[in-house]
């Protein structure tokens, strides 16, 4: 068990080379896992794609252990394989939902997965039954809804898009449904809203801060007891550096400290 975690963190859930693949888009991200047990059900897999664009798949597959574990690493062949979508995740979705249906075995008979594309300054997703992801600017909150059966349920089955502008400083926050269903002893769930309003009091953090300080609230919550996998990703549309100075307003400390001297 110990070997098999160790190969689905190099190949399920590798946040150093997705990590690596989203900065070359100039995105900032911060990763984090947790099986239930030894090993999970939830991944994510990068693409590779021309230079300021990235693409990223997250999945969920029903229940948690080994068998969902090894259904991951099906489902993660299977998306290698898929030629990474230009603009439209919703094609990629649509195929590898055909290549599963009828493989996957009646204990895990479906995977809700979610499939993005990052583009310069604007961001597309296609959902597969994942919770909406949530995008920060500032301390706003937005939900990024949208419909869409998990994987596997049916042999045909079709999904939208939503397009949204990523400009420079947004985040978006994707998790698994075992975040925010996660309880505490007197079997309250953390819940979507929770979330929000840590992120909304959290918003100057930086993404790795971020991710770290909403997880010790999990934790804090749940005396650290999970009953379900858990994946947290925050991503980050990178600031220039000549914005990054004048929004902080490093240029004029400087010069007035030279006029001083």
């Amino acid at each position: 068990m110990r070997e098999a975690a160790r190969f689905q963190r190099k190949y399920l859930t590798n946040s150093e080379h997705t990590g690596s693949i989203l900065k070359n888009a100039k995105l900032n991200a911060a990763f984090f896992n947790k099986p239930a047990t030894d090993v999970s059900g939830d991944f994510w897999f990068y693409k590779r794609m021309p230079k300021g664009k990235a693409g990223l798949f997250v999945a969920d597959t029903c229940g948690h252990g080994v068998l969902a574990a090894l259904m991951s690493i099906q489902v993660l062949s299977i998306v290698d394989n898929c030629p990474a979508p230009n603009r439209h995740p919703s094609e990629c979705l649509m195929s590898v939902n055909t290549d599963i249906y009828g493989l996957l075995s009646p204990e895990h008979s479906f995977v809700a997965a979610m499939y993005l594309v990052f583009d310069q300054n604007k961001l597309v997703l296609s959902n597969a039954g994942q919770p909406a992801p949530l995008l920060l600017r500032g301390t706003e909150v937005t939900e990024l809804k949208l419909s869409g059966l998990p994987l596997g349920m049916s042999s045909e089955l079709d999904f939208d898009e939503i397009e949204h502008d990523f400009i420079k400083g947004d985040r978006l926050i994707i998790y698994s449904d075992g975040l925010p269903e996660s309880t505490n002893v007197q079997g309250e769930p953390f819940g979507a809203e929770r979330i929000i309003t840590h992120l909304q009091k959290n918003s100057s953090l930086s993404v790795r801060d971020m991710k770290n300080s909403l997880i010790s609230e999990l934790q804090r919550f749940t005396n650290c007891e999970f009953d379900d996998d858990i994946t947290l990703i925050i991503i980050e549309r990178e600031h220039d550096l000549d914005e990054f100075l004048n929004r902080n307003n490093i240029n004029g400390i400087k010069e007035e400290k030279n006029a001083d001297s």
